[in-house]
């Protein structure tokens, strides 16, 4: 789940990429990102379901990095990059000229998800 997740946001930077910026195929894309990530079992309650959101969620206390508010009781640094990260780009593909900037965010956001337990970017 975690790569094709991965999968589903470089998708995302190719057809911001390849198609025009009135194109809504990578703001899609940018929403099947997080929809695979989080998975379709994620509850609200960031404890059940058996995606990667979940696996983060259920290490972070081990793994020192829970303490921040997701908006769905998730605690995880890791998610709060990634869901700031995830809306920056999601900003950015409304205009364009911004390939730079998403590409570095795409940077960070492959080193927040190359481990469950991942504090830096």
């Amino acid at each position: 789940m975690q790569l094709y997740a991965l999968h589903e946001l470089e998708s995302a930077n190719g057809k911001y990429k390849t198609g025009p910026v009135t194109d809504h195929a990578a703001a899609v894309a940018l929403d099947e990102w997080w929809a695979y990530y989080a998975g379709s079992l994620e509850d609200g309650t960031a404890a059940n379901g058996y995606g990667p959101y979940i696996l983060v969620e259920k290490h972070s206390k081990a793994f020192d990095t829970g303490g921040h508010k997701v908006g769905n009781d998730g605690v995880s640094s890791v998610h709060a990059i990634l869901l700031a990260g995830t809306k920056e780009i999601k900003s950015l593909m409304r205009a364009a000229g911004n390939d730079l900037k998403i590409n570095n965010i795409i940077k960070c956001t492959r080193a927040q998800i190359r481990s469950p337990s991942s504090k830096s970017a």
